[in-house]
């Protein structure tokens, strides 16, 4: 029983360390990237707005026209391809990075190894714009939208910033279309 006292402890320890933190390192966005660069950056993107999201709200629509990307600072948020929950988002995790990657197709195509194919991935990035997923608020919550447009300069600082969230765009946005996402299968077909 100690032991697993002592180790509830030490998780409310971390939970508090990682609050202290950047979002945009508890997220991941900084991976890889030096600390003067993440500075610039972090001072770059400043400030942050959050807002409240209610239980049972949308957020975001399959289908929809997107551009930015959500940080989830509390709360819990469901992601659904045609109506089934696929994964869900909590606190330090981000989505919508996948139509984010739409409004830097340049940075897509700097990105790509030798190996990949223009073709495919230039289709792939065509149907980024579109959101592949709902994602619906299953607690009350509080999130950070941050747009490309906030994003431009931390682009120019690092490349690193924009490959960590291509890595994971182009994984979420292969599991939507093996989820059977209609609007990813659609526009990764061409």
């Amino acid at each position: 029983m100690y032991v697993l006292h002592c180790m509830a402890r030490q998780a409310l320890e971390a939970r508090r360390l990682l609050s202290t933190l950047h979002p945009l390192m508890t997220a991941g966005f900084l991976k890889g990237v030096g600390t003067d660069e993440a500075r610039r950056i972090i001072d770059s993107v400043a400030p942050f707005h959050s807002f409240q999201v209610k239980k049972n709200d949308s957020l975001v629509q399959q289908g929809a026209q997107g551009d930015s990307v959500f940080l989830v600072l509390s709360g819990l948020f469901s992601c659904q391809v045609n109506g089934k929950e696929v994964r869900l988002f909590g606190p330090w995790q981000i989505f919508g990075e996948v139509s984010l990657c739409a409004s830097f197709p340049e940075l897509v195509f700097k990105s790509l190894s030798d190996e990949d194919s223009y073709d495919r991935v230039s289709q792939a990035v065509a149907a980024c714009s579109v959101r592949t997923a709902d994602v619906v608020c299953l607690e009350d919550a509080r999130v950070v939208e941050i747009s490309a447009e906030k994003l431009v300069t931390a682009f120019d600082i690092s490349h690193q910033v924009f490959l960590n969230i291509f890595v994971l765009a182009q994984e979420r946005f292969m599991e939507a279309v093996s989820r059977g996402s209609i609007d990813a299968i659609l526009r990764y077909q061409g």
